[in-house]
């Protein structure tokens, strides 16, 4: 794809490119760029935000936002937000600043949202579930002026509100809640004047990371030059501008082009994820956005029958959840709505991915939903799979798609060299976002670029290879490998075998230390509610499911629940500080909850 007229050949990117008119409406657009165009004086800069407010009035009633509080139109959103962002300027937001959010799946999130998108300021997205200490050391890595919460988080902000150095507003969520030094979302929109202040536009999404090791980082966007500069050596204009038009292609390829109807996105995972606003996204196309407070798995598939949804944005693991359903839970719903299933977070098993298109085709779905992309916060998008893909060669189904959005290679640090088609190796990726994204409360992201060849690539932190058709096939993160004997063992082989016992829910291998192998795998198992396993049993199915020696787990142990971040990522360094006894000699007071050892 070396070219723009490479880019607009390409099926995904002309579907996605007519996708805004249809869904906003051929009148409604050309009469909302009128007035958007009389309402900038034909300013370029400032044209879009008064279009985007112009489309919103249009769609009048059209269903924006379903919540469990209610419905929002788009015309009554538009409303909210214009005013919304009115307050905020006149308490001194302007453009570019920042208006951090400590939102649950609300109403106020998108209102919130849309405020900032219209006037250029930007909006760092907080977790609901830090602790006070880390929600601190976040908000001050952001330093926003205002910082919006939601209500049952005013006992938290009270006792750090006098640590948080920038913010000059709080605003609570809940007008019932809200009490001096604290204003209300609610106050702030009813005293504020129907008029778009001054300012820009563009996304005001700012992301912090998954968390998976530690406190989330948060990601932030500069400028190509100066500082970062030393990442562009060895890029010349056209290699940016093929790096550009590959994630144009990328971020044109998740579906929402095949979708021919209004697209209804549901949203289950939290707002804050980078990852979710996929879902979002729709909403900026006229689509209706049905928000569930938290993820359930059968009220999962019964608000999509009840809201007739076509599209939405998955972790793995709520995926999972779905398949441990009960047969007849599953065999309720009408799920013949559905078109894309957009999947990430962390890469899905194959068997998961094939049994998704399976339950949603028996229960009424016309064509595969399942679409997978691989990526992170720092990096965005990287790879991606589509129906297509898997259809055409269904063993593409273990892939996390095709390298086509990022410049993908594979690369062995020892031996400082390119791997060849099938050999496994550090992933490598280029990508124009890669080249400006900054960890603004964490260490350089700088230490994760290498240089080769005389061009800086980036080290995702995850070993695979690609195929002959540049398929990604990713098989462990490289500090998850274990090495036992000198053997490479990744987790993820064996979690995904051990998945598949019908009584597990969910387990995590880790390293364990071993006085014979230096490290070996341990697997902790969180069961089926009101299931037991037996040690014999599970070893015999791994054994059946193709593991053996190294491969086998040497110890087993049953736990509650394991411990995830809302992304859905399991935080294996805490489990490996948890069970690090583990690796000590067996003796009556350091195995709890064992259901015995594995096999040799």
């Amino acid at each position: 794809m070396n070219s723009f007229l490479d880019l607009i050949k390409q099926k995904d990117v002309r579907q996605f490119a007519s996708k805004p008119l249809a869904s906003l409406g051929y009148v409604n657009f050309a009469k909302s760029l009128f007035l958007a165009s009389r309402e900038s004086a034909y300013d370029k800069k400032v044209l879009p935000r008064f279009l985007m407010q112009a489309l919103f009035q249009g769609l009048g009633d059209r269903k924006a936002v379903v919540t469990e509080s209610g419905v929002l139109s788009f015309s009554e959103l538009e409303t909210r937000a214009v005013k919304l962002a009115n307050g905020f300027y006149k308490q001194g937001v302007i453009e570019n600043d920042r208006v951090a959010v400590l939102l649950d799946n609300e109403q106020a999130w998108f209102e919130t949202m849309l405020a900032c998108m219209l006037t250029g300021v930007k909006m760092p997205m907080l977790s609901t579930h830090l602790n006070q200490v880390e929600l601190k050391n976040c908000i001050n890595a952001c330093a926003p002026k205002v910082l919006v919460f939601s209500h049952r988080l005013i006992d938290d902000i009270k006792q750090i509100e006098k640590e948080l150095t920038s913010v000059e507003l709080f605003v609570c969520a809940s007008d019932a809640m809200a009490s001096e030094p604290y204003t209300s979302l609610e106050a702030m929109i009813g005293s504020a004047e129907y008029k778009l202040p001054p300012g820009g536009f563009g996304v005001a999404q700012m992301p912090f990371s998954g968390g998976s090791s530690g406190v989330p980082k948060f990601i932030q966007q500069k400028d190509g030059q100066s500082a970062l500069n030393q990442r562009m050596k060895g890029v010349t204009k056209r290699d940016l501008r093929v790096l550009k038009q590959r994630f144009v292609f990328g971020l044109t390829s998740l579906g929402l082009g095949d979708i021919k109807d209004n697209i209804v996105s549901l949203i289950p995972g939290p707002l804050y994820h980078s990852g979710v606003q996929a879902a979002v996204a729709p909403l900026y196309l006229g689509g209706t956005v049905v928000v569930m407070k938290k993820f359930d798995a059968e009220s999962f598939l019964q608000t999509i029958e009840k809201e007739r949804v076509n599209f939405t944005f998955v972790a793995p693991t709520m995926l999972e959840r779905i398949l441990k359903l009960p047969e007849e839970t599953k065999r309720k719903y009408d799920l013949s709505s559905m078109k894309v299933i957009v999947c990430a977070a962390a890469p899905c098993p194959d068997y998961v991915k094939v049994n998704i298109n399976g339950l949603f085709r028996e229960q009424g779905a016309s064509v595969s939903v399942f679409t997978e992309y691989y990526g992170s916060s720092e990096a965005l998008m990287i790879s991606i799979l589509r129906p297509r893909d898997y259809e055409e060669k269904p063993e593409r189904y273990k892939s996390v798609g095709k390298a086509i959005v990022s410049e993908t290679r594979i690369y062995n640090h020892e031996k400082k060299s390119w791997c060849a088609v099938g050999e496994i190796g550090n992933v490598l990726i280029r990508n124009p976002r890669i080249y400006q994204v900054q960890a603004g409360n964490s260490d350089d992201i700088n230490a994760s670029f290498f240089e080769v060849d005389g061009v800086y690539w980036y080290d995702d932190g995850c070993i695979g290879y690609l195929d002959e058709d540049n398929f990604l096939y990713l098989t462990s993160r490289s500090k998850d490998m274990i090495i036992s004997g000198g053997v490479n063992v990744f987790p993820t082989e064996i979690e995904n075998v051990i998945k598949q016992h019908a009584d597990v829910m969910d387990v995590a291998v880790i390293k364990v230390g071993d006085v014979d192998l230096g490290e070996v795998p341990g697997a902790l198992i969180q069961m089926v509610d009101g299931k037991a396993i037996d040690e014999s049993e599970l070893i015999t199915f791994c054994k059946e499911k193709g593991l053996y020696g190294f491969k086998l787990p040497k110890h087993i142990r049953i736990i509650d629940k394991l411990p995830k971040n809302d992304a859905g990522k399991i935080r294996k360094s805490e489990l490996e500080k948890e069970f690090h006894y583990l690796s000590q000699p067996k003796s009556a007071g350091n195995v709890p909850n064992a259901i015995g050892e594995g096999v040799d």
